[in-house]
Protein backbone atom coordinates (compact mmCIF):
# COMPACT_ATOMS: atom_id res chain seq x y z
CA UNK A 1 0.00 0.00 0.00
CA UNK A 2 1.80 3.47 -1.12
CA UNK A 3 1.68 6.36 1.21
CA UNK A 4 1.33 4.02 4.00
CA UNK A 5 3.06 6.80 6.26
CA UNK A 6 0.10 9.47 5.61
CA UNK A 7 -2.54 6.70 6.09
CA UNK A 8 -0.83 6.50 9.58
CA UNK A 9 -0.77 9.62 10.08
CA UNK A 10 -3.97 10.38 9.72
CA UNK A 11 -5.55 7.11 11.34
CA UNK A 12 -4.00 8.68 14.49
CA UNK A 13 -6.47 11.41 14.01
CA UNK A 14 -9.46 9.39 14.55
CA UNK A 15 -10.40 8.81 10.85
CA UNK A 16 -12.49 5.13 9.81
CA UNK A 17 -11.60 5.08 6.56
CA UNK A 18 -9.36 5.13 3.89
CA UNK A 19 -10.39 5.38 0.44
CA UNK A 20 -8.27 5.36 -2.55
CA UNK A 21 -9.79 6.48 -6.13
CA UNK A 22 -8.36 7.08 -9.09
CA UNK A 23 -10.79 9.72 -10.53
CA UNK A 24 -11.20 12.76 -7.49
CA UNK A 25 -13.60 14.16 -9.59
CA UNK A 26 -15.71 11.35 -9.46
CA UNK A 27 -19.84 12.08 -8.92
CA UNK A 28 -19.93 9.93 -6.51
CA UNK A 29 -16.45 11.40 -4.09
CA UNK A 30 -16.53 15.34 -5.87
CA UNK A 31 -19.05 16.05 -2.41
CA UNK A 32 -15.89 15.06 -0.19
CA UNK A 33 -13.68 18.10 -1.75
CA UNK A 34 -16.46 20.00 -1.52
CA UNK A 35 -17.06 19.75 2.25
CA UNK A 36 -13.30 19.97 3.17
CA UNK A 37 -12.26 16.56 3.93
CA UNK A 38 -8.17 16.01 3.63
CA UNK A 39 -6.48 14.92 1.04
CA UNK A 40 -3.38 13.34 0.44
CA UNK A 41 -1.87 12.82 -2.85
CA UNK A 42 1.14 10.28 -4.03
CA UNK A 43 1.72 10.64 -8.05
CA UNK A 44 -1.58 9.45 -9.62
CA UNK A 45 -4.05 8.43 -6.34
CA UNK A 46 -5.97 10.24 -4.60
CA UNK A 47 -6.61 9.79 -0.57
CA UNK A 48 -10.21 10.27 0.70
CA UNK A 49 -11.05 9.73 4.13
CA UNK A 50 -14.45 9.45 5.51
CA UNK A 51 -14.19 10.66 9.29
CA UNK A 52 -16.86 10.00 12.27
CA UNK A 53 -17.51 13.61 11.82
CA UNK A 54 -17.86 14.62 8.57
CA UNK A 55 -20.67 16.08 7.50
CA UNK A 56 -23.34 15.03 5.11
CA UNK A 57 -22.78 16.38 1.17
CA UNK A 58 -25.01 19.07 0.83
CA UNK A 59 -25.22 19.27 -2.74
CA UNK A 60 -28.02 17.06 -4.31
CA UNK A 61 -26.50 15.28 -7.09
CA UNK A 62 -23.88 13.75 -4.38
CA UNK A 63 -26.60 13.23 -1.85
CA UNK A 64 -28.09 11.08 -5.21
CA UNK A 65 -24.81 9.32 -6.23
CA UNK A 66 -24.10 8.13 -2.90
CA UNK A 67 -27.65 7.17 -2.43
CA UNK A 68 -27.58 4.91 -5.28
CA UNK A 69 -24.26 3.32 -4.24
CA UNK A 70 -25.65 2.36 -0.85
CA UNK A 71 -28.77 1.22 -2.94
CA UNK A 72 -26.64 -0.70 -5.48
CA UNK A 73 -23.48 -1.78 -3.00
CA UNK A 74 -21.41 -0.29 -5.41
CA UNK A 75 -17.66 0.39 -4.52
CA UNK A 76 -16.96 0.45 -0.90
CA UNK A 77 -20.28 0.46 0.20
CA UNK A 78 -22.39 -2.31 1.56
CA UNK A 79 -25.69 -2.46 0.58
CA UNK A 80 -27.97 -0.44 2.52
CA UNK A 81 -31.47 0.19 1.50
CA UNK A 82 -32.09 2.45 4.32
CA UNK A 83 -28.63 4.64 3.92
CA UNK A 84 -29.90 5.11 -0.06
CA UNK A 85 -33.73 5.97 1.39
CA UNK A 86 -31.70 8.93 4.02
CA UNK A 87 -29.69 10.19 0.64
CA UNK A 88 -32.46 9.37 -1.55
CA UNK A 89 -34.75 12.02 0.40
CA UNK A 90 -32.02 14.59 0.63
CA UNK A 91 -31.81 14.84 -2.69
CA UNK A 92 -35.49 15.06 -3.45
CA UNK A 93 -35.98 17.52 -1.02
CA UNK A 94 -33.66 19.45 -3.24
CA UNK A 95 -35.67 19.30 -6.05
CA UNK A 96 -33.73 16.22 -7.80
CA UNK A 97 -36.30 14.44 -9.94
CA UNK A 98 -33.91 11.14 -10.67
CA UNK A 99 -33.73 10.72 -6.82
CA UNK A 100 -37.26 11.06 -6.23
CA UNK A 101 -38.08 8.37 -8.40
CA UNK A 102 -35.38 5.93 -7.19
CA UNK A 103 -37.28 6.79 -3.70
CA UNK A 104 -40.42 5.97 -5.37
CA UNK A 105 -38.61 2.60 -6.54
CA UNK A 106 -37.81 2.07 -2.63
CA UNK A 107 -41.53 2.67 -1.61
CA UNK A 108 -43.23 0.67 -4.53
CA UNK A 109 -40.63 -2.35 -3.17
CA UNK A 110 -40.68 -1.51 0.25
CA UNK A 111 -36.46 -1.28 0.24
CA UNK A 112 -35.76 0.84 3.50
CA UNK A 113 -39.47 1.60 3.90
CA UNK A 114 -42.29 0.25 4.37
CA UNK A 115 -44.14 -0.72 1.00
CA UNK A 116 -46.68 2.17 0.42
CA UNK A 117 -47.66 2.04 -3.31
CA UNK A 118 -49.20 4.98 -2.72
CA UNK A 119 -46.46 6.92 -1.78
CA UNK A 120 -44.89 5.59 -4.55
CA UNK A 121 -47.14 7.22 -6.90
CA UNK A 122 -46.61 10.55 -5.22
CA UNK A 123 -42.86 9.98 -5.96
CA UNK A 124 -43.43 9.26 -9.61
CA UNK A 125 -45.84 12.53 -10.16
CA UNK A 126 -43.25 14.42 -8.38
CA UNK A 127 -40.39 13.46 -10.73
CA UNK A 128 -42.61 13.47 -13.52
CA UNK A 129 -43.40 16.83 -13.25
CA UNK A 130 -39.81 17.61 -12.85
CA UNK A 131 -39.55 15.41 -16.53
CA UNK A 132 -38.10 12.45 -15.91
CA UNK A 133 -39.27 10.63 -18.74
CA UNK A 134 -39.01 7.06 -16.48
CA UNK A 135 -41.19 8.33 -13.73
CA UNK A 136 -43.85 9.63 -16.64
CA UNK A 137 -44.00 6.19 -17.77
CA UNK A 138 -44.11 4.85 -14.36
CA UNK A 139 -46.76 7.02 -13.35
CA UNK A 140 -48.59 6.15 -16.61
CA UNK A 141 -48.41 2.57 -15.39
CA UNK A 142 -49.79 3.17 -12.23
CA UNK A 143 -52.62 5.36 -13.49
CA UNK A 144 -52.96 2.04 -16.25
CA UNK A 145 -52.93 -0.56 -13.62
CA UNK A 146 -54.38 1.55 -10.54
CA UNK A 147 -51.56 1.08 -8.22
CA UNK A 148 -51.48 3.85 -5.93
CA UNK A 149 -53.89 6.04 -7.33
CA UNK A 150 -57.57 5.93 -9.08
CA UNK A 151 -57.29 4.07 -11.90
CA UNK A 152 -57.35 6.19 -14.64
CA UNK A 153 -56.38 5.41 -18.31
CA UNK A 154 -57.12 9.07 -20.10
CA UNK A 155 -54.70 10.02 -17.21
CA UNK A 156 -52.07 7.03 -18.17
CA UNK A 157 -52.22 7.86 -21.78
CA UNK A 158 -51.38 11.62 -20.79
CA UNK A 159 -48.43 10.09 -19.14
CA UNK A 160 -47.49 7.89 -21.96
CA UNK A 161 -47.07 10.89 -24.41
CA UNK A 162 -45.39 13.35 -22.39
CA UNK A 163 -42.64 10.13 -21.54
CA UNK A 164 -41.55 9.78 -25.47
CA UNK A 165 -40.44 13.50 -26.02
CA UNK A 166 -37.84 12.61 -23.31
CA UNK A 167 -36.68 9.55 -25.93
CA UNK A 168 -37.87 6.73 -23.76
CA UNK A 169 -38.68 3.45 -25.57
CA UNK A 170 -41.53 2.28 -23.69
CA UNK A 171 -43.65 5.10 -23.84
CA UNK A 172 -44.09 5.59 -27.13
CA UNK A 173 -44.68 1.30 -27.48
CA UNK A 174 -47.69 1.51 -24.43
CA UNK A 175 -49.04 4.33 -26.84
CA UNK A 176 -48.54 1.73 -29.68
CA UNK A 177 -50.59 -0.70 -27.96
CA UNK A 178 -53.43 1.34 -26.05
CA UNK A 179 -53.78 3.42 -29.51
CA UNK A 180 -54.38 0.05 -31.39
CA UNK A 181 -56.79 -1.58 -28.38
CA UNK A 182 -58.51 2.24 -27.85
CA UNK A 183 -57.39 1.97 -24.04
CA UNK A 184 -57.58 5.29 -22.43
CA UNK A 185 -57.73 7.02 -25.89
CA UNK A 186 -60.20 6.51 -28.97
CA UNK A 187 -59.02 4.02 -31.48
CA UNK A 188 -56.68 4.97 -34.46
CA UNK A 189 -54.65 2.48 -36.06
CA UNK A 190 -52.37 4.82 -38.18
CA UNK A 191 -51.46 6.21 -34.77
CA UNK A 192 -50.71 2.31 -33.79
CA UNK A 193 -48.43 2.02 -36.08
CA UNK A 194 -46.51 5.14 -35.81
CA UNK A 195 -46.14 5.09 -32.09
CA UNK A 196 -44.49 1.64 -32.68
CA UNK A 197 -42.60 2.35 -35.26
CA UNK A 198 -40.70 5.07 -33.17
CA UNK A 199 -40.64 2.58 -30.73
CA UNK A 200 -39.14 -0.02 -32.76
CA UNK A 201 -36.64 2.54 -34.04
CA UNK A 202 -35.28 3.27 -30.33
CA UNK A 203 -34.35 -0.61 -30.53
CA UNK A 204 -37.84 -2.16 -28.38
CA UNK A 205 -38.36 -5.08 -29.80
CA UNK A 206 -41.35 -6.15 -28.91
CA UNK A 207 -42.73 -3.15 -30.36
CA UNK A 208 -40.89 -3.97 -34.21
CA UNK A 209 -42.56 -7.46 -33.57
CA UNK A 210 -46.19 -5.81 -33.02
CA UNK A 211 -45.55 -3.71 -35.73
CA UNK A 212 -45.03 -6.75 -38.44
CA UNK A 213 -47.88 -8.49 -36.84
CA UNK A 214 -50.08 -5.69 -37.49
CA UNK A 215 -48.81 -5.19 -40.86
CA UNK A 216 -49.19 -8.46 -41.91
CA UNK A 217 -53.00 -8.35 -41.92
CA UNK A 218 -55.46 -6.10 -42.48
CA UNK A 219 -57.31 -4.87 -38.87
CA UNK A 220 -58.93 -1.70 -38.40
CA UNK A 221 -59.83 1.66 -39.78
CA UNK A 222 -56.06 3.25 -40.82
CA UNK A 223 -54.06 0.33 -41.21
CA UNK A 224 -52.99 -1.66 -44.41
CA UNK A 225 -51.47 -4.98 -45.30
CA UNK A 226 -47.87 -4.82 -46.17
CA UNK A 227 -46.44 -7.80 -46.29
CA UNK A 228 -43.16 -6.07 -47.25
CA UNK A 229 -42.70 -3.69 -44.47
CA UNK A 230 -44.19 -6.49 -42.27
CA UNK A 231 -41.38 -8.48 -43.20
CA UNK A 232 -38.96 -5.51 -42.51
CA UNK A 233 -40.01 -4.93 -38.96
CA UNK A 234 -40.18 -8.63 -38.27
CA UNK A 235 -36.38 -8.86 -39.36
CA UNK A 236 -35.86 -5.56 -37.01
CA UNK A 237 -37.35 -7.67 -34.44
CA UNK A 238 -35.05 -10.34 -35.55
CA UNK A 239 -32.09 -9.09 -35.03
CA UNK A 240 -32.99 -7.37 -31.98
CA UNK A 241 -33.18 -10.77 -30.43
CA UNK A 242 -37.13 -11.14 -29.93
CA UNK A 243 -37.54 -14.63 -30.26
CA UNK A 244 -41.25 -14.89 -32.48
CA UNK A 245 -39.63 -11.73 -34.42
CA UNK A 246 -37.07 -14.66 -35.18
CA UNK A 247 -39.84 -17.23 -36.21
CA UNK A 248 -42.19 -14.80 -38.32
CA UNK A 249 -39.11 -13.64 -40.28
CA UNK A 250 -38.54 -17.47 -40.98
CA UNK A 251 -41.62 -17.76 -42.39
CA UNK A 252 -41.56 -15.15 -44.97
CA UNK A 253 -38.33 -16.48 -46.22
CA UNK A 254 -39.91 -19.93 -45.79
CA UNK A 255 -43.59 -19.07 -47.65
CA UNK A 256 -41.99 -16.25 -49.88
CA UNK A 257 -44.25 -13.95 -48.40
CA UNK A 258 -42.56 -10.11 -48.33
CA UNK A 259 -39.35 -11.51 -48.65
CA UNK A 260 -37.65 -13.79 -51.77
CA UNK A 261 -38.55 -17.58 -51.21
CA UNK A 262 -34.98 -18.57 -49.23
CA UNK A 263 -34.70 -21.80 -47.38
CA UNK A 264 -31.66 -21.83 -45.93
CA UNK A 265 -32.20 -18.24 -44.63
CA UNK A 266 -35.50 -19.77 -42.98
CA UNK A 267 -33.43 -22.37 -41.72
CA UNK A 268 -31.11 -20.65 -39.79
CA UNK A 269 -33.98 -18.34 -38.28
CA UNK A 270 -35.54 -21.02 -37.43
CA UNK A 271 -32.91 -22.70 -35.74
CA UNK A 272 -32.18 -19.57 -33.92
CA UNK A 273 -35.80 -19.31 -32.59
CA UNK A 274 -35.73 -23.52 -31.50
CA UNK A 275 -32.35 -22.59 -29.92
CA UNK A 276 -33.86 -20.06 -27.65
CA UNK A 277 -36.94 -22.47 -26.64
CA UNK A 278 -39.33 -21.35 -29.24
CA UNK A 279 -41.15 -25.20 -29.57
CA UNK A 280 -43.05 -24.07 -33.04
CA UNK A 281 -39.77 -23.41 -34.58
CA UNK A 282 -38.32 -26.90 -33.41
CA UNK A 283 -41.49 -28.04 -34.95
CA UNK A 284 -40.42 -25.99 -38.45
CA UNK A 285 -36.87 -27.14 -38.42
CA UNK A 286 -38.26 -30.77 -37.79
CA UNK A 287 -40.50 -29.72 -41.14
CA UNK A 288 -37.58 -28.00 -43.22
CA UNK A 289 -35.48 -31.78 -42.53
CA UNK A 290 -38.76 -33.32 -43.97
CA UNK A 291 -39.22 -31.72 -47.07
CA UNK A 292 -35.64 -30.69 -47.98
CA UNK A 293 -35.83 -27.06 -47.42
CA UNK A 294 -32.67 -25.58 -47.30
CA UNK A 295 -30.50 -28.68 -46.17
CA UNK A 296 -30.17 -32.03 -47.38
CA UNK A 297 -33.60 -34.17 -46.48
CA UNK A 298 -32.98 -36.04 -43.47
CA UNK A 299 -36.45 -38.22 -42.37
CA UNK A 300 -34.65 -39.32 -38.97
CA UNK A 301 -33.50 -35.45 -38.05
CA UNK A 302 -36.81 -34.26 -38.71
CA UNK A 303 -38.55 -36.91 -36.47
CA UNK A 304 -35.81 -36.10 -33.75
CA UNK A 305 -37.02 -32.48 -34.20
CA UNK A 306 -40.65 -32.96 -34.07
CA UNK A 307 -40.52 -34.93 -30.80
CA UNK A 308 -38.03 -32.03 -29.44
CA UNK A 309 -41.39 -29.73 -30.40
CA UNK A 310 -43.51 -32.61 -28.64
CA UNK A 311 -41.31 -32.77 -25.72
CA UNK A 312 -40.97 -28.72 -25.49
CA UNK A 313 -44.85 -28.13 -25.09
CA UNK A 314 -45.86 -27.83 -29.13
CA UNK A 315 -48.66 -30.83 -29.10
CA UNK A 316 -49.42 -29.62 -32.79
CA UNK A 317 -46.26 -31.21 -34.04
CA UNK A 318 -48.00 -34.65 -33.47
CA UNK A 319 -49.49 -34.45 -36.50
CA UNK A 320 -45.84 -34.35 -38.17
CA UNK A 321 -45.09 -37.26 -36.51
CA UNK A 322 -48.02 -39.27 -37.29
CA UNK A 323 -47.32 -38.01 -40.60
CA UNK A 324 -43.82 -39.97 -40.37
CA UNK A 325 -46.06 -43.28 -38.56
CA UNK A 326 -48.19 -43.36 -41.31
CA UNK A 327 -45.88 -43.02 -44.19
CA UNK A 328 -42.65 -44.75 -42.66
CA UNK A 329 -40.22 -41.71 -43.28
CA UNK A 330 -37.36 -41.67 -40.43
CA UNK A 331 -40.17 -44.08 -38.31
CA UNK A 332 -41.25 -48.08 -38.72
CA UNK A 333 -44.42 -47.39 -40.89
CA UNK A 334 -47.41 -48.39 -38.26
CA UNK A 335 -51.06 -46.76 -38.73
CA UNK A 336 -51.93 -47.56 -34.87
CA UNK A 337 -49.15 -45.18 -33.29
CA UNK A 338 -49.96 -42.65 -36.56
CA UNK A 339 -53.78 -42.88 -35.33
CA UNK A 340 -52.42 -42.06 -32.18
CA UNK A 341 -50.54 -39.21 -32.92
CA UNK A 342 -53.26 -37.72 -34.88
CA UNK A 343 -55.57 -38.22 -32.23
CA UNK A 344 -53.67 -36.04 -29.90
CA UNK A 345 -53.18 -33.70 -32.60
CA UNK A 346 -57.10 -32.93 -32.89
CA UNK A 347 -57.13 -33.15 -29.00
CA UNK A 348 -54.88 -30.50 -29.00
CA UNK A 349 -56.80 -27.92 -31.25
CA UNK A 350 -55.35 -29.25 -34.64
CA UNK A 351 -58.02 -28.99 -36.51
CA UNK A 352 -57.02 -29.75 -39.64
CA UNK A 353 -56.06 -33.51 -37.93
CA UNK A 354 -59.43 -34.83 -38.44
CA UNK A 355 -59.17 -36.03 -42.00
CA UNK A 356 -55.50 -37.55 -41.03
CA UNK A 357 -56.83 -39.70 -37.86
CA UNK A 358 -59.86 -41.20 -39.89
CA UNK A 359 -57.24 -41.96 -42.70
CA UNK A 360 -55.13 -43.87 -40.00
CA UNK A 361 -58.42 -44.88 -38.71
CA UNK A 362 -59.44 -46.74 -41.68
CA UNK A 363 -56.16 -48.89 -41.86
CA UNK A 364 -56.69 -50.30 -38.53
CA UNK A 365 -59.25 -53.50 -38.08
CA UNK A 366 -61.85 -52.58 -34.53
CA UNK A 367 -59.60 -54.41 -32.13
CA UNK A 368 -56.30 -52.44 -33.19
CA UNK A 369 -58.66 -49.19 -33.25
CA UNK A 370 -59.63 -49.69 -29.87
CA UNK A 371 -56.39 -50.47 -28.45
CA UNK A 372 -55.15 -46.95 -29.72
CA UNK A 373 -58.22 -45.03 -28.64
CA UNK A 374 -57.19 -46.37 -25.29
CA UNK A 375 -53.37 -45.44 -25.05
CA UNK A 376 -54.90 -42.02 -26.55
CA UNK A 377 -56.91 -41.48 -23.05
CA UNK A 378 -53.86 -42.66 -21.15
CA UNK A 379 -51.27 -39.71 -22.66
CA UNK A 380 -50.96 -36.51 -20.31
CA UNK A 381 -49.48 -33.43 -21.48
CA UNK A 382 -46.22 -33.73 -19.69
CA UNK A 383 -45.80 -37.24 -20.98
CA UNK A 384 -42.81 -37.40 -23.56
CA UNK A 385 -42.91 -38.37 -27.35
CA UNK A 386 -40.49 -41.43 -26.66
CA UNK A 387 -43.58 -42.81 -24.88
CA UNK A 388 -45.27 -43.13 -28.01
CA UNK A 389 -42.52 -44.07 -30.64
CA UNK A 390 -41.72 -47.06 -27.90
CA UNK A 391 -45.15 -48.51 -29.08
CA UNK A 392 -46.68 -47.92 -25.55
CA UNK A 393 -47.93 -45.16 -22.76
CA UNK A 394 -45.48 -44.91 -19.52
CA UNK A 395 -44.50 -41.89 -17.75
CA UNK A 396 -41.48 -40.76 -19.52
CA UNK A 397 -40.05 -37.94 -17.03
CA UNK A 398 -38.11 -35.07 -18.62
CA UNK A 399 -34.26 -34.61 -18.38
Amino acid sequence: MRNILNYRKLEKLGYKMLIFIDNPCHPADHYIVATGADECSNSSWHFYLYGAYRPLPVDAASQLSLGVRHYNGEGFYRQDYKEAVKYFRLAADQGNALARFYLRICYAEGNGVIQDKAEAARCYRMSADLGNAQAQLRLGLCYAEGTGVDQDKSEAARCFQMAPEQGNAQAPYHLGLWYGEGTGVKRDDAKAAKWLGEAANQGHSEAAFRLGERLSQRKGKGARQNQAAAAGWFGKAAELGHVRGMFRMACCYYDGVGADKDGSKALELFKRAAGKGDSEAMSRVGICYLMGEGIVQCYSEAVRWFKKSIDSGYLSAFMKLGFCFETGNGLPKDPAKAYICYNLAVGNGESTGKEARDRAARMLNPRDLDDAQEKCFGWKPWMRAASICQGYLREVPHG
